[in-house]
């Protein structure tokens, strides 16, 4: 199930409260943080973040992302 927020903030609240709510995976998809062709890189951190999202969609029961994730 693909669950798209209103925000990026508040697909990670989601994320959070819904692992409170069932024993399934969830995962929040978060965005890059920068637009593709920007002068500067998604800060690394964030590329780890996504990465590991992105492995662990296959497995996932719950999706939640936001409206710049979507549109990646």
């Amino acid at each position: 199930m693909l669950l798209l927020a209103g925000s990026e903030e508040a697909a990670e609240r989601y994320a959070k409260d819904a692992r409170c709510f069932t024993d399934e995976p969830v995962v929040h998809l978060p965005s890059r943080g920068v637009p593709y062709g920007d002068v500067f890189g998604p800060p690394v951190v964030r590329i780890g973040e996504r990465q590991r999202a992105m492995d662990s969609l296959s497995g996932a029961r719950v999706v939640i992302a936001g409206p710049l994730a979507m549109r990646e």
